[in-house]
């Protein structure tokens, strides 16, 4: 029977081994993203015969895994899913499985096809080639070039790289764009201790951070890491609205000083806010990561 725990900054090289070197484009499935959306301990993970399984319970929504991860693709997938069929069965839970994306779709369809997988929009990620971010060319970017352009002519700005040092200016920088927020809409509060969390940890997470200063302070800021051989994925990104076209830029800058040797970036899901969904296909997306839901058929 798998034997779930949190997790914990120890266990990255654990959970690397597994996620790391299959290139998964898909924004879930990095160390990163399971440790700090899951504090206080609504994600957890199991290791067996060489399968990593993970298990995410949020509030009233039944608990639910990510597909399981093989170390070896030629492994049988279907025993890896019978052990996490045998963990649901044993806990009275139906069988949930939900971010099926790239090459679990096919493991799936062979494998389990007792399960129906329905694709779920909201959680689709965006992304971009490093080029289109860069250059913002073509009549297509217009728009975002006079954003750029607006807040340019207007300030005079400084670019940094972040460190575990600059956490608390980050903080202070996100409450403040919090207090204009609903803080009960849903994720609100999950960010917020995500970010609590990565920002001194960033060093002993392998992940980048840069900021925008203007006058010294800090009005926006952003972080990410690198999660294949040819991409990027961006956790977090905060700026001070009431600067016109600083989210722009930071968004470009970023690309410039950090990511400009890969080809693509994933700025993850829009978590079917019709705002940030606007926004985030505005960036025309080179292709989106599909994940399905995965439920045994009635």
């Amino acid at each position: 029977m798998l034997e779930f725990q949190p997790f914990l900054i120890e266990h990255k090289e654990i959970i690397d081994q597994y996620v790391r070197p299959h290139g998964f484009y898909c924004s879930e499935l990095t160390f990163t993203n399971m440790i700090i959306w899951g504090q206080d301990d609504k994600i957890q993970w199991a290791e067996q015969d060489d399968v990593l399984y993970v298990r995410l319970t949020f509030g009233s929504y039944p608990m639910f895994m990510f597909p399981p991860v093989m170390k070896d693709w030629d492994q049988d997938y279907k025993r890896a899913l019978d052990g996490a069929l045998e963990y649901f069965y044993a806990q009275g839970e139906f069988p949930r499985f939900r971010s099926v994306s790239g090459q679990f779709v096919p493991l799936f369809r062979k494998h389990a096809p007792q399960f129906t997988l329905s694709p779920e929009r909201d959680t689709f990620d965006y992304v971009y080639r490093v080029e289109d971010l860069l250059n913002l060319a073509g009549r297509k970017y217009h728009s975002k070039r006079n954003h750029i352009h607006q807040f340019t002519s207007q300030y005079e700005f400084e670019y940094q790289e972040l460190s575990p040092q600059d956490s608390e200016e980050c903080m202070e920088l996100y409450l403040s764009w919090l207090s204009e927020k609903d803080v009960l809409a849903p994720g609100i509060l999950g960010e917020m201790n995500a970010i609590r969390f990565l920002l001194p940890n960033m060093d002993k997470l392998g992940v980048r951070g840069a900021g925008i200063r203007v006058g010294g302070k800090l009005v926006a800021f952003t972080i990410g890491e690198q999660i294949n051989s040819d991409a990027a994925v961006i956790h977090i990104e905060k700026a001070d609205a009431s600067y016109m076209g600083l989210y722009a830029v930071i968004n470009q800058q970023f690309v410039k000083n950090t990511w400009s040797h890969l080809s693509y970036i994933n700025r993850e899901e829009d978590m079917g806010i019709l705002g940030m969904r606007k926004a985030k296909l505005s960036y025309r997306p080179a292709f989106m990561v599909e994940k399905f839901d995965a439920v045994l058929r009635p």
